[in-house]
C-alpha cells in the first residue's frame, strides 16, 4: 500500500502589529488545511503556540508564524493562496515554501514549477533547487527571507526491518511507538499530541513555549520514511536527539536539511555524506547533507 511520505512545507512569517495569526481561530485554520485536502484531527496549546496535527502531517500557529506541513496527494499551493486572499502579501514578512522531489511525482496534483508559478503572481521571489550527487532533491521559493528563522529537519529512509516490524504490528499503540522513539526521555517537558493511523502511520507534535518538534512516520515499505523537525537550538540536546533516533530507526539513508542555523553536522563522519548549501540573495543559508549509512 503505497503512501507519499514526502513533505510540502510553507513557513510564514507576519510583520503587522494588529496581525495575530493564533487569533484567526480554528474555523479558519480548517479552512485553510481543507484547501490542501486535508483535515485538522486534534489540536494542543500552550500560551505560544497551537499545534494541529492533520490528516496528512501537522500545523503549527504561533501569533506572528505559520509553519505548514502536508505528504500525501495534498495540494498546499491553495493552502497558501487561502492565506494571501485572507491577510494580503503586505503583511507578509517572509515566506519559505518547500518541496522534496516525491517518490511518485506522477499521482502529485501540482508540479513545484506550477506552484511556482501560482506565486510569482501574488510574490516577488527567487526559487532554488538543491541537491546532492544523487537524486534527492530540495526545492524552495523564498520571499524575503527572515533571517531569524531557523528549523532542523531529519528525513530518514529505507528503516531498520526490525523497527518497522514493530510499527507495523496488528496491536501496535501510540505508548509502544512513544516508547521506541523515546519520546518520554527525548522531549519529557513538553506538552504533547500524538495518533496513530489506520492501518499504518503515526503523528506527533510536541511544543514547549515556543519551541516545538513534530515526528511523522510512513512505514510502508518498500518506500518507509520518517521525518523528524524543530526549532530547537541547543546543541546538546540536539545532538542527544538526532543520535537516538538514528539508532533506533537505523535508516539506510538520510536528509539533515539546516536552515538558519549553525547546528554541528560533524559528530556525523563516520558515514558517508554529501553536502550542497545555498544562501539567498537576501541571506537566508540552507545546507542539504544526504547520508549514506556505513556498513556494519
Amino acid at each position: 500500500m503505497f503512501f507519499e511520505g514526502t513533505e510540502k512545507k510553507l513557513k510564514l512569517t507576519v510583520s503587522e502589529p494588529n496581525v495575530s495569526l493564533r487569533a484567526l481561530g480554528f474555523d479558519f485554520w480548517q479552512l485553510v488545511v481543507n484547501r490542501a485536502n486535508a483535515e485538522i484531527i486534534s489540536v494542543i496549546s500552550n500560551d505560544h503556540c497551537d499545534a494541529y496535527i492533520l490528516s496528512e502531517s501537522s500545523l503549527f500557529v504561533w501569533d506572528k508564524e505559520v509553519l505548514m506541513i502536508t505528504c500525501g496527494r495534498t495540494i498546499l499551493i491553495n493552502s497558501i493562496q487561502v492565506l494571501i486572499d485572507e491577510l494580503g502579501v503586505k503583511v507578509f514578512d517572509s515566506l519559505i515554501y518547500q518541496r522534496k522531489n516525491e517518490v511518485s511525482p506522477e499521482l502529485q496534483k501540482t508540479t513545484f514549477q506550477q506552484d511556482i508559478e501560482v506565486l510569482q503572481k501574488q510574490l516577488s521571489g527567487s526559487f532554488y533547487r538543491i541537491q546532492t550527487v544523487d537524486s534527492h532533491c530540495h526545492h524552495l521559493f523564498v520571499h524575503n527571507p527572515n533571517k531569524q528563522f531557523q528549523c532542523f529537519e531529519l528525513l530518514m529512509y529505507d528503516i531498520d526491518t526490525k523497527a518497522i516490524c514493530n510499527l507495523t504490528e496488528t496491536n501496535v499503540d501510540k505508548r509502544f511507538i512513544r516508547a521506541l522513539l523515546e519520546i518520554d526521555v527525548l522531549f519529557k517537558d513538553y506538552l504533547i499530541d500524538d495518533y496513530l493511523f489506520s492501518p499504518f502511520g503515526y503523528s506527533i507534535n510536541g511544543i514547549k513555549e515556543d519551541e516545538y518538534f513534530t515526528i511523522h512516520v510512513t512505514p510502508q515499505v518498500p518506500n518507509s520514511f520518517v521525518t523528524f523537525e524543530t526549532n530547537l537550538s541547543d546543541t546538546e540536546r540536539y545532538q542527544q536527539i538526532v543520535q537516538k533516533l538514528l539508532v533506533n530507526l537505523n535508516p539506510k539513508f538520510w536528509d539533515s536539511i539546516f536552515i538558519n542555523t549553525n547546528l554541528p553536522h560533524t559528530y556525523f563522519n563516520l558515514d558517508k555524506h554529501t553536502i550542497a548549501e545555498i544562501t539567498s540573495e537576501n541571506g537566508i543559508n540552507v545546507k542539504y547533507l544526504h547520508y549514506q549509512a556505513t556498513e556494519k
